[in-house]
């Protein structure tokens, strides 16, 4: 920690100044003292012409908080970024590159007790940093309450629970591993940056298959009564027999034909149609069993760690 204090100082200032903007957004927004000039006669806040025309101090204010809201993915993904940046540059290979932990290594510290020191330290001030941005999102999408992202939104998705912590650790185990096997700054910070990229990906795209859906299925064209903000999987045609046919299963050439598309469903017999969902209640279930599956793989690199220590290690 004494070797890095510059830059636990930085990332902390940098936290504190995050973290005073959106609390300052809020109080501005909350508190505006033309704020009541937008309520409706049931109390509830409204926003048009005429607010804007009385109350644009407060229209200012939800415009900024708004957009706290709505554009998660680059300030809620930076605790990771960071992380991954900080453990495969600085922490590791920058001392592997320039040759520094040979003293360490010989004279006081083991390799083992060495790496562990830098992923205790990494760890835990990536874990701090990406539970307070985590606080800080809540406090937006719990507020507001009239933002225009739903919950299964990716940078959505992994601020509002633990995800984004377990990413973090994630990272620093990346980094530290990128570290270990290129032993060149630049490189370490570059294999990082892609190997979490590459995990970030992959856990978008096998995020809802980690749970179970709720299925449900029509007759005629009713269409589906799902929950308020239920997040689709998928969805199709059913026929009368049955059986479950895709979305596009009569719009064979990707565009619609409305005189085609009417035969398909009379020869084909379709009657109806049926969706896959995950409803609101699903968040807690796949939050957890993501934020699960990131530490145990986050297990599986420090172990990679060590291993490749063992052949690095005079």
């Amino acid at each position: 920690m004494r070797l890095h204090r510059r830059g636990l100082r930085f990332l902390a200032a940098l936290v504190a100044l995050a973290a005073a903007f959106v609390i300052g957004v809020f109080l501005w927004w909350r508190f505006a003292s033309d704020r009541d000039e937008c309520r409706d006669a049931r109390g509830d806040i409204r926003i048009d012409i005429e607010c804007f025309r009385n109350s644009y101090g407060y229209i200012e204010a939800d415009s900024w908080y708004r957009m706290l809201g709505n554009e998660p993915r680059m300030w809620l993904l930076l605790p990771v970024l960071l992380a991954v940046l900080f453990a495969a540059g600085p922490l590791v290979a920058r001392e592997l590159e320039s040759g520094t932990y040979r003293m360490a290594w010989t004279q006081s510290q083991s390799p083992s007790s060495w790496l562990t020191a830098r992923l205790v330290v990494g760890g835990a001030v990536a874990a701090g940093t990406a539970v307070a941005v985590t606080a800080l999102y809540r406090l937006v999408w719990e507020t507001h309450g009239d933002l225009m992202i739903m919950w299964d939104q990716d940078g959505v998705f992994r601020a509002l629970g633990p995800a984004l912590t377990a990413y973090a650790l994630l990272a620093v185990a990346l980094g530290a591993l990128a570290g270990l096997l290129v032993r060149r700054v630049l490189m370490a910070m570059s294999l990082g940056l892609l190997a979490t990229g590459a995990v970030l990906g992959a856990t978008q795209q096998m995020r809802f298959s980690l749970w179970p859906t709720v299925s449900q299925e029509w007759q005629g064209k009713q269409g589906a009564t799902l929950p308020n903000h239920s997040s689709d999987v998928d969805s199709g045609l059913l026929t009368a027999s049955g059986d479950r046919k895709p979305s596009d299963f009569c719009m064979p050439s990707g565009y619609y034909q409305e005189a085609e598309y009417r035969k398909c469903l009379a020869d084909n017999n379709v009657t109806g149609g049926w969706v896959e969902y995950h409803p609101p209640t699903h968040f807690w279930p796949l939050q957890l069993v993501e934020t699960g599956l990131v530490l145990a793989l986050t297990a599986v690199v420090v172990f990679a760690a060590y291993r490749v220590l063992r052949r690095v290690a005079p």
